[in-house]
């Protein structure tokens, strides 16, 4: 029997970009099939210096000859300075071997950053201010005027209509 050999190919892991202690980072690998096989129980795990967001391996199944794919995963990493990390791709070949790819991977984790402004600590909120003490006389005074000019208009309006009402009974 004929055995093709296995051609699986895994891309470089590129470094996410500026990273700092405690924050997620997002890393995506590509991997192909370019042998003339397909592959049984593909695998991929993930560890390293690091905490996995979410499940840190997962199983993909059956990859067919010529096909390409992608596995991301987030990542917490422990503490500034370098983090490493190693990909694992399990999976069998057409004769049911075993076999294991890893990529490894290094990224540069900054210091988080450190706010020494005590402004950011907490804002500054204005007191609240309620009226000046003109307005707090100039209102009372202004309603009692105005209850008075009311009280003098219905007042006067009750006198005319009694007047009215008295020159039509003679």
């Amino acid at each position: 029997p004929v055995v093709q050999e296995t051609r699986f190919v895994v891309d470089d892991i590129l470094d996410p970009g500026y990273l700092t202690a405690g924050d997620i980072a997002y890393v995506t690998v590509n991997y192909y099939n370019m042998g003339k096989q397909q592959l049984s129980n593909l695998r991929i795990a993930v560890e390293g210096d690091f905490t996995v967001d979410g499940n840190a391996s997962s199983y993909i199944g059956n990859m067919a000859s010529g096909r390409s794919d992608y596995y991301n995963f987030r990542f917490f990493p422990y503490d500034e300075g370098n983090c490493h990390g190693v990909v694992t791709f399990t999976f069998e070949d057409a004769a049911g071997t075993e076999q294991i790819v890893e990529k490894e991977f290094n990224f540069n984790i900054q210091p988080a950053p450190v706010w020494d402004d005590p402004g950011w600590d907490e804002p500054i909120m204005p007191e609240k201010q309620g009226l000046p003490l003109w307005a707090k006389i100039a209102i009372p005074v202004a309603a009692a005027a105005a209850l008075i000019v009311v009280l003098k208009v219905l007042k006067a309006r009750k006198k005319k209509k009694s007047e009215a009402l008295e020159l039509e009974d003679e």
